[in-house]
């Protein structure tokens, strides 16, 4: 893995803000590198704190938190290639906006979604190791 680079994924980040029992083990991982995101990722954030307001697992003051949490954080954001994104959503019938992020700028991938790392794998794009 290049030293101290990565580009993270909205799981990772909705695990951070929304303070899962994995938080901890994440900032630690992910201290002292440079972060890539996907240029997506502030929509897939609004998306997954609106969602998780409308299913009851956060409440609004908590999803207005975790947001500020968000708002604080630092990503080198990559634009999203919509052509390769949508050639690899049509290969392996998934959303692809960070795996061909991944790809583009050459560094590891640091996700928790279990099938965008088979994905991942199936690319040849190198992830971040992480118990699954």
């Amino acid at each position: 893995m290049k030293a101290n680079l990565l580009l993270v994924d909205a799981s990772v980040v909705m695990a951070v803000i929304t303070d899962e029992p994995i938080r901890r083990s994440i900032v630690d991982r992910t201290r002292d590198t440079r972060a890539f995101a996907a240029a997506s990722l502030a929509y897939e954030i609004g998306n997954g704190l609106s969602s998780n307001v409308r299913r009851g697992k956060l409440t609004a003051e908590q999803a207005a938190e975790s947001l500020s949490i968000y708002q604080k954080m630092h990503f080198e954001l990559v634009p999203v290639d919509l052509t390769a994104s949508l050639e690899c959503c049509c290969t392996f019938n998934i959303y692809a906006y960070v795996l061909t992020a991944a790809r583009q700028v050459g560094v590891p991938l640091f996700t928790l979604d279990n099938r965008m790392r088979v994905v991942a794998g199936q690319m040849g794009v190198e992830l971040v190791e992480w118990p699954v």
